[in-house]
């Protein structure tokens, strides 16, 4: 049993070259819960009814967020298999589908961010929760298509397996919301203390720049040359028709995921704040656990999409 563990992890497609991928991505799916962490802790010294808010509202504006995530994270498939096939140039298209898939995405936040008071009026928790949750919630709705796009250009580095990259990059991000967490919920720094609303934008400044250096990093010109990262902008009708057709089953999925944990949090929430304070640090405590399995997940598709582009299914 031990020789074949041994053996096994030296083989093709074994536990050296699994690990080798994931382990970055395991330790930037980390940094995300740590991140995440921070933030309700943050949010618990300024308040007990803005702790209590903020998952509720969190997780709902995430529902959103998690179709289009579901369908963008697709993009590592299409990534790893047009590198497997030797077919660099199709790389860049695919990422530009992700573009357009971003834009889709802030239309849609639009709309929910105008039915942010309606929604949580119709949830009905208790006055002064509610309010944190409206402010909360319509606030992240600006940051959804940044991380539909953040989201779609790391898929250019795992699908590659090149996944050191985006766990620097993440690391950044997470920096970057601490840093803005502790200036803008608590007016440090000589930033305006914006409580709640700070927290949002911390998190969506995050993602904006997560954003930002992907674009940053996949417009150097040897990736302009070799992947077509600046000249395959176009829409490309077929390729993002498949990236639907293959992605939306993926992005339902991942939204009725997160719609039972929603759905949860917010008849907990019906029962008073203390339940749903104590709810939310339970959580923030839980994500710490599974997340980081999410890396593990990417990488197995990085893995698979690249034998099938060889056209080596048995590997």
């Amino acid at each position: 049993m031990i020789r074949y563990i041994v053996n096994r992890g030296q083989t093709e497609g074994g536990y050296r070259e699994f690990l080798k991928i994931a382990f970055p991505l395991i330790l930037s799916t980390g940094a995300s819960s740590i991140q995440h962490f921070v933030d309700r802790m943050f949010l618990t010294w300024y308040s007990t009814e803005a702790m209590a808010a903020a998952l509720p509202a969190g997780m709902t504006n995430f529902v959103l967020a998690s179709f289009f995530m579901g369908i963008a994270s697709y993009i590592n498939t299409f990534v790893a298999q047009y590198t497997g096939a030797g077919l660099p140039r199709r790389v860049g298209p695919s990422l530009w589908q992700g573009g357009y898939l971003s834009a889709i995405s802030a239309i849609a936040s639009i709309g929910l961010f105008i039915l942010s008071a309606p929604i949580f009026n119709f949830i009905g928790h208790e006055p002064t929760v509610r309010n944190y949750e409206i402010v909360y919630f319509s606030t992240l709705c600006f940051g959804i298509p940044f991380l539909i796009l953040s989201t779609s250009l790391s898929c250019f580095y795992s699908g590659q397996g090149k996944t050191w990259t985006v766990f620097n990059v993440n690391v950044g991000a997470t920096a970057v919301n601490i840093l803005f967490d502790y200036g803008l919920i608590f007016g440090n720094w000589g930033f305006p203390m914006w409580g709640i609303r700070g927290a949002a934008w911390a998190t969506n400044i995050a993602q904006i720049f997560a954003a930002f250096v992907f674009c940053v990093l996949l417009l150097r010109r040897k990736y302009q040359r070799k992947f077509a990262t600046l000249s395959g902008w176009r829409f490309d009708r077929k390729l993002f028709e498949r990236l639907l057709r293959f992605g939306g089953p993926n992005g339902v999925t991942f939204m009725l995921d997160m719609m039972s944990f929603s759905l949860f949090i917010i008849i907990i929430g019906r029962s008073g704040t203390v339940q749903l304070t104590a709810t939310n640090l339970a959580f923030n405590v839980n994500i710490l656990a599974f997340m980081p399995l999410m890396g593990a997940g990417i990488a197995v598709s990085t893995m698979v999409g690249q034998r099938l582009g060889q056209n080596r299914p048995q590997a």
